[in-house]
């Protein structure tokens, strides 16, 4: 999960690379899935999210939520800490939080959204 402010940081940082040109980086919250959890993320993601991510699954439960049966990819933005010095600031409890408030940071495209601000 991310929202605008860490991809904005996230850009800052890049722009201000002294590496080389035309790198490519993962901009996401740090996962909380290791790679022993690949195979069973396929089948069974919601035991993994429970076990690895139990605030994340409690949350889910409150709003009453599924959580997903299986996940086909996770991303890792490690990379971008370490070739840019980059770190999301913003976990799931945040983005959680702004969906609550229909933050135009976090909605989908075409959601209703409220004209009060923020």
């Amino acid at each position: 999960m991310g929202n605008v402010t860490d991809v904005a940081d996230a850009h800052a940082a890049a722009l201000s690379n002294g590496g080389a040109h035309f790198q490519r980086y993962i901009v996401s919250a740090p996962t909380p899935f290791a790679q022993e959890d690949r195979d069973a993320l396929a089948t069974d993601a919601a035991s993994v999210i429970r076990r690895r991510a139990p605030d994340l699954a409690a949350a889910f439960d409150r709003r009453g939520w599924r959580l997903p049966g299986s996940i086909d990819r996770v991303y890792d933005s490690s990379r971008a800490g370490n070739g840019l010095g980059w770190q999301a600031r913003l976990g799931f409890e945040e983005v959680l939080a702004q969906l609550d408030r229909r933050s135009l940071e976090v909605l989908p495209p075409g959601a209703r959204i409220s004209t009060k601000a923020e």
